[in-house]
């Protein structure tokens, strides 16, 4: 079964450039402040950091005052907004953003614009912090499915089953426990477990997996696809009563699907066929097994035409 793993993670917000209520000065800072901005909006980040230093320098040569201690709250945000843009270590830019809290705090009132600013532009780089750190888990679980995928393939059930089961939780705390993702990463467990024989497990797994999809008017497919599993463990397990109910129930979701002329419906047709063959005379229902009969032949007949 090829298991592909959703991974989904929110768009990062922006940090929010401080904009000071400064004196109209014609000074060396407010034309590299100036500079900074022209360069930063246009993309040329390199040269906007280099701008935001220069700026930040000059203000911290300016002698004391408030005036002085604002312009550097404005460049310190302006270094911190470009090391952002440019990818750098989110700790320089959060350590920038403290600073120039630090510093507004001491020359601001508290609800003034430019303190509101640095402190949600400290949530956004928090937040942003903390996606990454999901996305990095993500990746890391899609990097374990697909080794469990590899192993599946070959049938090495156990190491499969071992990489599953670590992807599984990752999975569960941070997409969710019903999500579509751990329902796949459940799924092909639970293959793991019939291919080992395990019967009991990966029905008890199956029905996990049910349950997520049976909500869902989407999830038709993965429904009768997961059915076809669990009668197919039945049947092997010789529970012939059991398995036809499921493999009918299989056929109807995947027909809802797909259509009746899909060749994925082979699968559970051929399972069907095989299970009232088995019966021979003592069908309930030659009828059906008759119609079933002809449906994969007609199917099988369309799909090799298709092929020419």
């Amino acid at each position: 079964m090829q298991i592909t793993l959703r991974i989904v993670v929110p768009p990062l917000m922006a940090l929010v450039i401080l904009l000071c209520s400064l004196s109209a000065v014609a000074d060396e800072w407010v034309q590299q402040d100036r500079q900074f901005n022209d360069q930063y909006r246009s993309g040329q980040y390199a040269e906007a950091k280099r701008s935001a230093e220069q700026a930040l320098a000059t203000a911290q040569r300016s002698p004391a005052s408030n005036a002085a201690k604002a312009r550097q709250v404005t460049s310190l945000n302006a270094l911190a907004l470009v090391n952002r843009a440019e990818g750098d270590d989110d700790a320089a830019a959060e350590a920038l953003l403290k600073r120039a809290l630090v510093i507004a705090i001491g020359i601001f009132p508290a609800n003034h614009p430019n303190i509101v600013a640095i402190q949600k532009n400290l949530v956004a780089l928090e937040s942003d912090q903390q996606q990454q750190a999901v996305a990095d888990i993500l990746a890391q679980a899609q990097s374990l499915n697909e080794q469990a995928l590899a192993y599946h393939a070959r049938a090495e059930y156990q190491q499969a089953a071992e990489y599953y089961q670590q992807a599984l939780p990752l999975i569960e705390k941070h997409i969710g426990s019903d999500s579509i993702e751990a329902a796949r990463i459940m799924s092909g467990l639970a293959d793991t477990y019939a291919g080992r024989k395990q019967f009991a497990d990966a029905e008890a797994l199956y029905q996990k997996v049910l349950a997520i999809y049976k909500p869902r008017a989407d999830a038709m497919e993965a429904q009768g696809k997961i059915l076809n599993e669990m009668g197919v463990i039945q049947y092997l397990q010789r529970n012939f009563e059991q398995a036809e109910p499921l493999f009918e129930r299989a056929l109807v979701a995947l027909e809802a699907a797909l259509g009746p002329h899909h060749p994925d419906l082979l699968p559970t047709l051929d399972n069907l066929v095989t299970l009232h063959r088995r019966a021979g005379s003592h069908s309930r229902n030659s009828a059906r097994a008759e119609e079933l009969r002809w449906w994969a032949c007609e199917l099988r007949k369309s799909l090799k035409s298709s092929q020419h």
